[in-house]
């Protein structure tokens, strides 16, 4: 997978046995955005069917999951399943209007799953006027629906990126 949202298992191979233990745990981007935000490009998940899937999984019952090797289909001297854990994620998708319109149409979670919907335009000036606007926009946005504020270092970080 191109995007490593829920983490892995590594494998180790001993004597031509492979194994596995909490050692070889590494986490995704869910574990390390948990408490925060994680913004993705819709394009780059739609790109690969099973990180859409993850994603609307973890949205849908706030929990993040460590997927095993059950799927390589070889059997494992001594097979971990980590526990699931609390999700508390935002999760912002950046895309382009036209994938937003599939989405509405195609998938009948995506609605669901992503309530709020924020158009912004290609370009804009980079102005003290137009910064304090976004960040006005963003502390009411996060008051109305109950999540805590964008600190100052997330704020530059969508100007930057913006």
């Amino acid at each position: 997978m191109g995007i490593d949202l829920s983490g892995k298992i590594l494998l180790d191979s001993e004597i031509n046995v492979l194994r596995s233990d909490f050692t070889e745990i590494r986490p995704g981007l869910f574990h390390k955005a948990n408490g925060g935000y994680l913004i993705l490009h819709m394009q780059r998940i739609l790109e690969n069917a099973r990180a859409w899937s993850v994603l609307k999984t973890m949205l849908k019952t706030n929990l993040i999951y460590i997927e095993g090797n059950e799927d390589l289909n070889i059997a494992l001297a001594r097979p971990i399943h980590p526990k699931a854990m609390k999700a508390d994620i935002k999760v912002i998708l950046l895309g382009s209007e036209a994938i937003y319109k599939v989405l509405c149409q195609h998938d009948e979670d995506f609605k669901r799953l992503f309530k709020i919907r924020i158009r912004f335009d290609n370009e804009i000036d980079n102005t003290v006027d137009h910064i304090q606007r976004l960040a006005t926009r963003i502390k009411r946005l996060s008051e109305e629906e109950g999540i805590p504020p964008v600190t100052t270092s997330g704020l530059i970080r969508l100007v930057e990126y913006g």
